[in-house]
This record gives C-alpha cells, structure tokens and sequence, in this order.
C-alpha cells in the first residue's frame, strides 16, 4: 500500500505557481504509515496526462492527483482517470444542483463549462469541496488500487484532504499495518546543520525505532525526529481524527467504506503509542540538553513566535532599528497575531542624517568607524530603546550589496545588536549570497540575538556586550 502524487499544471512546469501540494500531501501521508515511492508534475496535455497517470497506477496502490478540476478546456484530470480507468463519466445531479446555487448565491450566471465539474467516473466517491465549484472525489477502480482527485487550489485541497478523504487515509493505514509516524521538529538557529550533527554524532549513529534527521533551511537547521506506532485511528498526536464522508456517486456513503483488516507489518512490530511517545520525549530532552539555547521552538513554532511568546510572559516590549534589513525584522515581529501587546515601533534609519536625528547616533561615531560598526549597531539599539521608551531595542547595519564593500568590510558585513536589562549585546557576522540572502540572513541574526537574551533573563553573561566574529 504506497501513494505516488501527480500535479497537474502546466503553471507548475513554467514556474509560475509553486507546488506546495507536494510537501503537505508527503506529510499527512506519512502521518498515517503510507509510504510515497514517486511525485510526478506534468502539463496540460491529454497525451501525457494519461500516460502520466498509466505509470504511476502501475506501481502505486494509490495515484493522488491534483488539478485539472477545473471548468476550462484545459482541465482534463476527470477525462484522463476515465480513460485510464475505463470508466465513463457520469453525471452527477445533486453536485450540479450545489454548483449552480454557488453561483446563483453570488449573483452571476453560471458559464457552461461548469457543468463538467458535476461529472465523475462511474462508482466513484465524491468529497465535497465548500471552498469552491470543483468537488474532488476517490475512485477504487481494481481491488485494492485507488485514485484520488483533488482541485488545485491549497484553500480547497487542504480542507478536503483533512476532512472528506479521512476516512479513506483510515483504511488506509490499516491496509499498510496500521503504523502511524509520529514527528517532531526541533528547530535550530545559530548553529550549522554539520555542527549539529556533530554535537549530535552518537545520537544518530545509535539512533533505533525514533529515527533523526537534519535538514537545512533560510538561517535555522530543522532536526526531524520520528517513530512508527501501531494505534487506533486518531489517537497519535497529530494525525486527524475521521470526519463523516461524502455521498458517493452512485449512493454509496464514503464513511461507510469497509475497513481494511490490518495487515501484518514486516519486521519488528513499532511500539504501543505510549512506550513509543515516552521514548521520543527521551531523546528529544537529550537533543536539548546537548544543543542548550539554539533550540528556540518545536513543530511549527518561528523564531518571531518564540520571541514573542518571551515577551508576552514577561510583560515587556521591543522597538527596532533597521538600517540594512530595511523592516524585515519589524515584519516579521509584526507577522505574530497579538504582536501589538509588545511591538511598540520600529524605524527604518538607511541614511546617516536619520540615525543622527532620530536614533541619537553620534556623528562622530559615523566618521571614525562608518555606519557599518559595532559602535553604530550599539548605539542604534540603546536609541530606539530609549526614544519609545521599550524594555528592549533592537538594529541592523551592514552591506547587503552587491556594491559599496571595502577589503576591511567587505559585501555581507552585517552587525546587530540588542540593548535591553543589563546592557547591549553585538554581533558581527559576514554572510555570503546576494542582497535578499544577506539581509535575510540579517534579520534571523537579529531576531536569534534577542531570543537569547531573553531566554538568559537579560543578564549579561561574561564578556557581555563584545563583538563576535
């Protein structure tokens, strides 16, 4: 019982649409034990939609299909199953009647083409899409070997495959063994992905049933840490708990869909949920305890959501300096729903004049050590700290490029600094790429030095305040 993802688009080939259907439909599949081996993207075109499809229904046990639901000539997904499937198109009253009243709802006529979205292949299971006009739906059409059809937009995609298409992944699941993955992500910042790897050596060379990994994102390393179980469906954290189904065409109920009897696992037979969870909180507590601070969250959690979680519980706030990130530390503070209780202001100083003028800068700090110093960073941090008044300030300054760098400061020398209780900490970094990567970069840098200083109380440990190369 393994999955192969089709995405339909010629959107997707020319780069005009980025595939994120991949990457979620890999996660919740791998949420409920069935394995993806294939991921294919192929255009618009009959031909090689129907070949696409062929193959993968000849190597996969479930062929999940998004896009091409859609009312226009090129939407071709529904044809194509029933042409592979040999299965005629059928149909459907009662999604037509619900098509129509969307549009009569809004008051515009509905164009013609949106009549084919009420068709489907004969015996398949319809899964309601409330988000939009293009109802997907689930085809067994052999013994055992599934298709799945979803609409391409994530707004209609994500809500059908967590809600409708539950019950199926259920059987699923219960086909492959009925082992469920049950993931943690323990995310990084300050340390290299082989720095981690290192502080981690043992851990993944002895590593068993919970399984580590790394893997390298804008600034942080994500660790990845994972263990199969054999549970009941919807009692492992993080996987979705079956919802009713939609009518089938033809009548059928969807949640009514007989369960698979659970098949024998290969192997070793993975742990009971709660010896299972037990050992994962084991070796996550290890992985703390060797990386200390550079763990700044879990799961889903940014490090613009742990900075801000620190201040809500502290009851303080931050205003911000930026000369070279030009806001992107003030955005994404403020991308944080709730941020108002704590991000007072933030200023954009790029030219010297407004450093002087608003931040307090001192000129002469400007002509012996330039704008691109640790003395400007410190002051810059201290002066919008105290010009709104906040517990903590934060700055930027540097080169991001790709002119204006000397041999003493070259392009990506960046300095960012935090002033808050107990004094003002700087660092100077020199970060490689072009100037979206330098001042991407920058802001992490930023927003990583306030963490810490957070999580430390804000008391300078010793040597406090000195710049770090």
């Amino acid at each position: 019982m393994n999955a192969e993802i089709v995405c339909v688009g010629t959107e997707l080939l020319l780069g005009e649409t980025v595939n994120t259907h991949a990457a979620f439909l890999f996660q919740r599949l791998a949420a409920y034990g069935i394995d993806v081996y294939h991921h294919v993207t192929v255009g618009d075109n009959p031909a090689r939609l129907t070949a696409a499809l062929e193959q993968a229904a000849g190597r996969a046990g479930i062929v999940i299909v998004t896009g091409g639901l859609g009312p226009t000539g090129d939407d071709l997904t529904r044809e194509a199953i029933a042409s592979v499937t040999g299965r005629p198109l059928v149909l459907d009253a009662a999604v037509l009647a619900g098509i129509e009243a969307y549009f009569a709802a809004r008051g515009r006529p509905m164009a013609p083409g949106n009549r084919k979205q009420a068709l489907f292949p004969e015996g398949s299971h319809i899964l309601p899409n409330p988000h939009g006009t293009a109802p997907g739906f689930v085809l067994e059409w052999a013994a055992g070997r599934w298709f799945v059809a979803l609409p391409g937009p994530p707004r209609e995609l994500r809500p059908m495959v967590d809600g409708p298409l539950v019950p199926f992944l259920e059987r699923w699941s219960a086909a492959a063994g009925g082992a469920r993955l049950v993931r943690r992500v323990l995310r990084v910042a300050g340390l290299g992905e082989s720095e981690v790897e290192h502080r981690l050596q043992d851990l993944f060379a002895r590593q068993g049933r919970v399984t580590l990994a790394t893997y390298a994102k804008d600034g942080e390393v994500h660790l990845r840490l994972a263990v199969k179980v054999v549970a009941a469906p919807g009692t492992v954290p993080g996987v979705a708990v079956p919802v009713p189904g939609a009518a089938a065409a033809g009548g059928q109920d969807a949640a009514a869909a007989p369960s698979a009897p659970a098949a024998a696992a290969g192997g070793a037979a993975p742990p009971a949920p709660a010896a299972a969870l037990q050992e994962l909180d084991d070796v996550e507590a290890e992985v703390r305890r060797r990386l200390g601070l550079y763990v700044y969250g879990r799961d889903e959690e940014t490090l613009e959501e742990a900075v801000g979680r620190l201040l809500r519980q502290r009851g303080e706030t931050v205003a911000v300096a930026e000369s070279c990130t030009g806001g992107r530390v003030a955005d994404r503070l403020t991308n944080v729903p709730g941020s108002s209780a704590y991000v007072m202001a933030a200023v954009v100083a790029y030219a010297n004049q407004a450093k002087v003028q608003v931040l307090g800068v001192s000129p002469h700090d400007l002509t012996a050590h330039g704008a691109v110093s640790e003395p400007v960073a410190r002051a810059m941090a201290a002066g919008v700290r105290r010009f709104f008044g906040t517990d903590w300030g934060v700055a930027t300054t540097g080169i991001a490029g790709p002119g204006g760098g000397t041999p003493e400061k070259p392009v990506g020398t960046v300095y960012v600094a935090v002033d808050g209780p107990g004094g003002t900490r700087v660092e100077r970094h020199r970060w490689l790429g072009d100037r979206h990567a330098v001042k991407t970069r920058s802001a992490q840098a930023a927003l990583l030095l306030l963490y810490r200083a957070l999580v430390e109380t804000g008391t300078p440990q010793a040597g406090a305040g000195m710049v770090r190369a």
